[in-house]
């Protein structure tokens, strides 16, 4: 197995679609709100039909140190000055670096990896997640300009609907929250973490929508 077959089975959790967006603890109304990291959705490899069992790791699945990956991301990193359109290459940096918290680099590899393909949801939705946490956790630019862009070609991408959400209640617009992250619940599987995550959210939303008109009424007087 080369390298990057190598980084693809160490960085698991990094796989498509994990967000750093989707687990908004909500502690207040109206407008305060901590960002958790969760990746919850199933690691790329390791997806197993319901009810079929999960084979016993092998000696050669235990996770190697760090520096062990870390190396291995410079080796792909330095192989594709050399090979520049190698997508698979890119695309693997591009989550590697993310997985590693490196977010400059991740963005500038998801950038390269945007320019060397056809636009597809799922890569603009993680570049806006890459690029936001360059920002301090702000999804505020051109990561909702990446996400706008993912909702456009699926309406139904619930990483990026579920970021679009968080921006939206951030911003105090509990009823564009609400709309996006409904969305996003219809797109993920009914019993998962990636729903009841959602629900929590959903419900701390919906609170911050009963208190809008109230706030506004007061307001008024």
């Amino acid at each position: 197995m080369n390298d990057e077959g190598r980084i693809s089975e160490q960085l698991r959790p990094g796989g498509a679609g994990t967000s750093r967006w989707l687990a908004a603890l909500l502690l207040t109304i109206p407008v305060i709100v901590v960002i958790g990291f969760a990746g919850l959705v199933s690691p790329p490899g390791r997806m197993f039909e319901l009810g079929s069992p999960t084979p016993a790791p092998m000696a050669s699945d235990a996770p190697q140190p760090q520096a062990d990956v870390e190396q291995m991301v410079e080796r792909l990193a330095a192989r594709l000055k050399s090979q520049p359109d190698d997508v698979r290459g890119w695309n693997t940096l591009a989550h590697s670096y993310y997985v590693l918290g490196r977010f400059a680099e991740a963005a500038g590899a998801y950038e390269r990896l945007l320019a060397l393909t056809t636009p597809d949801a799922e890569t603009l939705a993680d570049y806006a997640d890459a690029l936001a946490m360059t920002q301090g956790r702000s999804l505020a630019g051109k990561p909702m300009e990446l996400v706008r862009q993912a909702i456009a070609l699926n309406p139904a991408h619930w990483k990026a609907l579920s970021m679009a959400g968080t921006e939206a209640f951030q911003r105090g617009d509990a009823k564009a929250a609400i709309e996006y992250w409904s969305r996003a619940r219809a797109a993920v599987p009914a019993d998962s973490d990636n729903a009841r995550m959602l629900d929590a959210n959903l419900a701390q939303a919906r609170q911050l929508s009963a208190q809008q008109p109230a706030q506004a009424t007061s307001q008024q007087r």
